[in-house]
């Protein structure tokens, strides 16, 4: 199975998001939308995942696979949901900017 796919399915496969969905946003990016959870919550969910993949070993090319992840969150009355998108994936860039194996949230109230 090649990483991605690996990846993937224990993204699909994850049992700790009830309500939860999963979609590819690109080659090689996820996003998971957890509605109704807290900032901690899925920072919380975000470690538990990155554990999760550590523990399958998934090889990509000579090295262990690791996963960078940014998160943010907002309330569901919200009038700025369309940033919300936008600021995961500043996290994300952040994230991989900072190195390998991160987690990184940004708050949409900086928007």
């Amino acid at each position: 199975m090649s990483a991605l796919k690996a990846v993937a399915k224990c993204l699909a496969d994850y049992p700790k998001w009830p309500r939860g969905m999963t979609f590819r946003y690109s080659r090689d990016r996820f996003i998971v939308v957890l509605p109704e959870k807290s900032r901690e919550n899925a920072i919380e969910i975000a470690e538990l995942l990155r554990m999760e993949i550590h523990k399958l070993q998934i090889r990509y090319d000579k090295d262990l696979l690791t996963l960078s992840y940014g998160i943010s969150s907002i309330a569901a009355a919200s009038s700025a949901a369309e940033k919300l998108l936008g600021k995961a994936i500043e996290a994300l860039e952040t994230a991989q900017k900072q190195g390998t194996d991160k987690i990184r949230y940004a708050d949409i109230a900086s928007a």
